[in-house]
Formats: C-alpha cells, sequence, structure tokens
C-alpha cells in the first residue's frame, strides 16, 4: 500500500503515492517530485528535493514549498526551474552530475518514444549515488535504450501504469535490460488511467529475473 516503506542497507525507501518518493539516512532526507495531493502534510522537512519535469503532479510549488526549509536545496530540468522561486535552485541537463552533501546526482534521458507527453528533452530522470547504493528514477518514461547504458543499479523506481509511461508489460523488459537488485514501481493506480496489476508484474519479475520487487 502506498505510504509503507522499506530499509535497503542504510536507506529508507518509501513511496508515499503516484511518483512521489521519499528516502532518508540518519543524516539526509531527499523527495522526488513532491505532489501535494498524496502528501499528508505533515512529512519531515527535507534536504533536498529533486524534479524531474514540469507537469504539474511532478512539479507542485506548495509541495516544495512545505517541504523546504531555509537551506533545501532543489534540483530540477530547466523548464521547472523557470517556475520554481526559492533560493537553492540547480538545473541539470542530461549531461551534467551535482554533488550535494555527498550525494551524486546525475541526471539521465527520460521519454515517450510512442506517446506525445515527454519528448526528449522535457524532463529528465535520475541516478542517485546514495550511501552505498545507485538508484535510478526513471521519471515519466518509455523503454527507452539508454537504459541499457546505466552502469550497476542496485534499487530502480519505474512507473508501469501505462499511458503516459511505461505499462507493465514494458516495465518488466526495463527491468531485464537494466538488471538491478531491487525494483520498486511507482505511477500506477493513483489516476484513473494508469491501472497496473503490481501482484502479476511482481510474479511476472521474480520468475523470469532475480530482481526482488519491493512493493510498498
Amino acid at each position: 500500500m502506498p505510504g509503507n516503506s522499506t530499509k535497503i542497507e542504510n536507506l529508507e525507501f518509501q513511496w508515499i503515492d503516484h511518483s512521489t518518493i521519499k528516502i532518508k539516512s540518519p543524516e539526509i532526507i531527499l523527495y522526488i517530485d513532491p505532489w501535494s495531493k498524496v502528501l499528508k502534510g505533515n512529512e519531515e522537512k527535507a534536504d533536498i528535493i529533486l524534479i524531474s519535469h514540469s507537469h504539474f503532479d511532478h512539479l507542485d510549488l506548495e509541495a516544495i514549498k512545505n517541504l523546504s526549509k531555509e537551506n533545501t536545496q532543489i534540483v530540477c530540468d530547466k523548464l521547472s526551474s523557470q517556475k520554481i522561486l526559492q533560493k537553492n535552485v540547480k538545473v541539470l541537463s542530461e549531461k551534467d552530475n551535482y554533488e550535494f552533501k555527498g550525494i551524486n546526482i546525475l541526471p539521465v534521458p527520460s521519454y515517450n518514444i510512442t506517446k506525445q507527453f515527454h519528448p526528449r528533452g522535457f524532463s529528465i530522470g535520475f541516478v542517485i549515488e546514495f550511501e552505498n547504493l545507485r538508484i535510478y528514477y526513471a521519471g515519466d518514461t518509455d523503454l527507452i535504450r539508454e537504459m541499457t547504458s546505466l552502469g550497476k543499479i542496485n534499487v530502480a523506481i519505474l512507473p508501469i501504469g501505462g499511458k503516459y509511461t511505461m505499462d507493465q508489460k514494458e516495465a518488466v523488459d526495463a527491468v531485464k535490460l537494466i538488471n538491478p537488485e531491487f525494483i520498486i514501481p511507482v505511477h500506477y493506480n493513483f489516476l484513473d488511467e494508469t491501472k497496473a496489476n503490481p501482484e502479476i508484474f511482481k510474479k511476472e519479475i521474480e520468475k523470469t529475473t532475480r530482481t526482488q520487487v519491493i512493493l510498498l
């Protein structure tokens, strides 16, 4: 169920719902694509917030404001940066990287191939090197060739709901390309048009790969 969390090594992962993820170490709290519609309003403040693109369910100025403290760092794509009014905004494109308090953030391609919602260059995904883990947050993407060149990934956070992103069948193929140790599926069943069956997805992944599916 959304809202649950799991511990992988020294990091706590929480899927709040939709595409909103919280990753917490003993020292750092990181949110990805926080959306007020799924937040409860009593969340811990962020040290760093990552924004993948400027659609309303990923870039939410109210959520950013409510989660921010004085020195919260925002990391985002160029289009999102033009809408964010807060200080401490770092703009990244696909070829950049950024280090913050020991966390290395590498933006990676995230786009649609057969849909028009997220053209190449509109959004980014992230590879986050945090503690001893390499975490891949795919963003709103289809199955793309660049997934073959991410390097070792410990935890992949992939959309499975279809319509705007990969569906669960494409996400199975993505897992086979990426070969992560763990996968956390997101972006499904909150919006009516993003229906998926995570239990079927889990069975297919664990039947055909060595990846462990974590359903939160």
